[in-house]
């Protein structure tokens, strides 16, 4: 097997050790080897402490070799309960509603009025994203500001100030928390239990690990990058929907011989 250490691909000459003896001796005993034909992927590889071990935790970065497109869109719920929102839903749905012999079948025409309203979400989620960190971002300033201010110099009016800032600052977190937590799609979580960057990391695992680096083809070859694995997919659901020669002798035979009715 032809292996590399991964550590050396990125870090030449830099001297660092996972590990540390009480004799104080050092060493890089702990490492990660990959097969050569990868070490051109090689991001990054780190150094973590942790609490359960005395070694340190070893991590290799691979960039990806397809792209990731933007997966499946969840509507936030909270959405449900703004009548703005709900209003512009109505007005898409009464639209399309009143030109139904524009479309060939109801079918089409929920197609399109799904399309529209998942359009009219995003846009109007975005905006609303926008004026929400405008808002935040403005908060953030005050408490910074009000923070430097020595306590005995507050009045009254300036502490209530400093927590309305807070409350706003606790809520757009609060927010923001709800929304990656829809998006890591993660069940049974207690969304006050844990801060934002730890749900974060949660929702990047679950893309990278939802994400197809390498199809193998009709020839049995393994093919990486986005367009390999876009023309595998594309063969394969061809072939699968191709419409075969009927043979209606054979079906004709089948139908013949069927001897129990319903």
């Amino acid at each position: 097997m032809n292996l590399v250490d991964s550590f050396r691909i990125t870090n030449k000459v830099r001297r660092l050790y996972t590990y540390s003896s009480p004799t104080h001796s050092k060493s890089r005993i702990d490492r990660i080897y990959i097969p050569a034909s990868l070490s051109g992927k090689i991001v990054s590889t780190s150094f973590e402490n942790t609490d359960v071990s005395d070694h340190k935790i070893v991590r290799t970065k691979l960039k990806q070799t397809v792209n990731r497109g933007p997966g499946n869109y969840n509507i936030n719920l909270s959405l449900l309960e703004d009548p703005i929102f709900l209003n512009g839903v109505r007005e898409i749905g009464n639209e399309f509603r009143a030109s139904i012999e524009n479309y060939p079948g109801n079918r089409i025409l929920w197609d399109f009025t799904k399309m529209a309203i998942v359009d009219y979400a995003k846009n109007y989620s975005m905006e609303k994203s926008k004026a929400r960190n405008s808002v935040y971002n403005r908060a953030l300033k005050r408490i910074e500001i009000l923070e430097n201010i020595p306590k005995e110099r507050l009045t009254s009016r300036l502490i209530d100030e400093l927590n309305q800032n807070k409350k706003i600052e606790t809520e757009y977190l609060n927010y923001k928390r709800a929304g990656t937590i829809l998006r890591a799609k993660i069940a049974n979580f207690d969304e006050n239990e844990v801060d934002i960057s730890y749900v974060s990391r949660l929702e990047k695992l679950r893309g990278d690990s939802n994400t197809i680096a390498s199809l193998i083809d009709n020839e049995g070859n393994i093919k990486e990058g986005t367009e390999n694995v876009l023309n595998i997919v594309n063969e394969f659901y061809t072939s699968l929907y191709k419409r075969e020669q009927e043979d209606v002798e054979e079906q004709n035979y089948f139908f013949r011989n069927i001897r129990t009715r319903l």
